[in-house]
């Protein structure tokens, strides 16, 4: 098991007996080149996640302004919703990895980082009600987008 070593008013140190996953994920101090290593890979993931989003939205708009009836389609709604929120997300969270300093912007930030990955999560929600409507539901072709809000 682990044991308090020390108490201070902003930390805890514990010593454990055991090299389980727990204990390698709550090492008190952990070195630079690790944070520098972990901070590059998330800038470059969160980066290549928001290139993709972008070129997906270009990609879907380009693709439903050749069926003009597509645009307004409750199917186009739904992806569009899901792009956006999720693009809002990933953005707070690249512009989040900066105000770790300042208690303000770490406040808003986190507020704003649960409020787009709520939308996220809700728009894949209206996602998968909509694919189970349209699967289930294969003969009745009435608009079922006031279901989802």
């Amino acid at each position: 098991g682990c044991e308090k070593i020390e108490d201070g008013s902003s930390y805890t140190i514990c010593q454990c007996n055991h090299l389980t996953h727990f204990a390698l994920m709550a090492q008190p101090i952990q070195s630079k080149a690790h944070l520098n290593a972990l901070d590059v890979v998330t800038y470059i993931g969160t980066g290549c996640s928001l290139l993709c989003i972008i070129i997906t939205m270009i990609i879907y708009v380009n693709s439903s302004l050749c069926n003009t009836s597509s645009l307004n389609s409750e199917r186009f709604i739904v992806h569009k919703n899901l792009l956006i929120a999720l693009f809002l997300a990933q953005s707070t969270l690249l512009g989040a990895m900066n105000a770790t300093g300042n208690v303000i912007a770490c406040k808003i930030s986190s507020i704003l980082l649960h409020i787009f990955y709520l939308a996220t999560f809700s728009w894949m929600l209206v996602e998968a009600i909509h694919l189970y409507f349209l699967i289930v539901t294969v003969f009745n072709h009435k608009s079922k987008l006031k279901i989802y809000f």
